[in-house]
């Protein structure tokens, strides 16, 4: 008995430590993948002095197949959810639709990498974490 309640208070202890680890790597695949992106916009908007055309999510912004890989960025993100490319409205950015990180994780993401604010700075979440916004510039 008393080694099934070590062990439980063991598992107690190392559980979290664990999850947060795990967000830890997420947040950093996702940084990468954000600065990796971004560097291809950038670079495609300084060729042709704009940025590509607002797109649906999954779809490759016309003009950018040389720019970025096709295939990651059809795939799920390192939040869960779907690649857009948004170019609308006052700000440009990259969108992920549908995370399926929760809203505390996102959170303690934009904690970690931002302003610590999901409403405000680089990193933004909306639709009570249906949404977030990797910006790029602001529109004023």
């Amino acid at each position: 008995m008393v080694v099934v309640t070590l062990i439980g208070l063991l598992a107690s202890i190392a559980i979290p430590s664990f999850q947060r680890i795990k967000l830890r790597a997420v947040s950093s695949t996702f940084v990468s993948d954000m600065r990796i992106m971004e560097a291809a916009f950038q670079g495609y908007a300084q060729e042709f002095g704009k940025f590509p055309a607002d797109t649906a999510a999954g779809v490759v912004p016309t003009g950018m197949a040389g720019y970025i890989d096709a295939d990651r960025w059809a795939s799920a993100t390192a939040l869960g959810g779907n690649y857009k490319w948004y170019d609308a409205g006052s700000y440009i950015g990259i969108m992920i639709i549908a995370p399926t990180a929760s809203l505390s994780e996102l959170s303690l993401i934009d904690e970690w990498i931002d302003d610590g604010n999901v409403g405000t700075g680089l990193l933004l979440v909306t639709g009570a974490g249906s949404v977030v916004l990797h910006v790029m510039e602001e529109r004023t």
